[in-house]
């Protein structure tokens, strides 16, 4: 019966954003003379990272690329609508691919 039900798909380990990512915006900010308050709040950054990995599950491993590693660095530093660019042309690529392969 096991053989019948498919494995969930692999979930990705990605590394704890507040001892790198988070510090290093705020040193980023501090540096260019900015307040911290025009990127998305460390709060706001980690939820979407906490919840990355069950989305990227709903991924193939095999589409998994490029542009979802961009789209993962984007959510790791807050830049949400950069990583909804990187995931719109990840599908669009894959749409184009599997149009092309459905008509060879």
């Amino acid at each position: 019966m096991s053989a019948i039900v498919p494995s969930p798909p692999h979930e990705p380990l990605l590394p704890a954003l507040p001892t790198t990512v988070l510090p290093a915006l705020t040193a980023l900010t501090e540096s260019l003379g900015i307040p911290r308050t025009v990127l998305a709040s460390d709060e706001e950054i980690q939820y979407a990272w906490r919840d990355l990995p069950r989305e990227i599950r709903e991924i193939p491993t095999d589409l998994r690329g490029e542009l979802i590693a961009r789209m993962c660095v984007a959510v790791s530093t807050g830049l949400f609508d950069g990583a909804m660019n990187y995931i719109w042309n990840a599908a669009i690529l894959q749409l184009r691919t599997e149009g092309v392969n459905n008509f060879v």
